[in-house]
């Protein structure tokens, strides 16, 4: 996994959201979220919306963490052009600027995409962090889907954004 550090202005992704939780019992939770996302109704309304009629970029938030619990919302969304109204039944996940650790996750076929996602977080979270110098500082952490993650590419890369201060 390649890690950079990059400061990142504040920005609202507005989508569509689904609770989580971080342990074994709520791992496919996302992955079935994306899924109804990609197939459904929620993607189209977003499009159409978009610049252009289809977003370059779509985000997976996850925020509003619970203290003292593994609960979180996770939000499926994009960034809409300023002054647009958000479709019917969507949600605003804020994103604040900041210092962030991004990891850009290794190239993976499309059947293995989700699992190649997983282990980026888990390299992320549970080596690079805890070897860095830095720390989380618990707010909202996103993925970004561009071109990269084009499901006709053959291999598929995403960038996972941890917002990080120095320990």
């Amino acid at each position: 996994m390649q890690t950079r550090i990059e400061q990142h202005p504040a920005f609202d992704v507005v989508g569509y959201g689904v609770d989580s939780r971080m342990d074994e019992a709520s791992r496919d939770i996302i992955p079935k979220f994306w899924q109804q996302y990609l197939h459904g109704s929620q993607r189209p309304a977003l499009n159409a919306l978009a610049a252009g009629g289809a977003p370059s970029v779509e985000y997976g938030v996850c925020h509003c963490f619970q203290p003292g619990s593994d609960a979180f919302r996770y939000v499926i969304g994009i960034r809409l052009p300023a002054g647009t109204k958000p479709p019917a039944g969507a949600e605003t996940a804020t994103i604040p600027a900041g210092e962030y650790v991004v990891g850009l996750t290794d190239p993976a076929s499309p059947d293995n995409f989700p699992m190649a996602i997983g282990q980026g977080w888990g390299e992320l979270m549970g080596n690079w962090l805890p070897q860095s110098g830095y720390v989380s500082t618990g707010g909202p952490q996103f993925e970004l889907y561009d071109e990269r993650s084009d499901p006709d590419r053959a291999k598929l890369q995403m960038e996972i954004w941890i917002p990080i201060r120095k320990a």
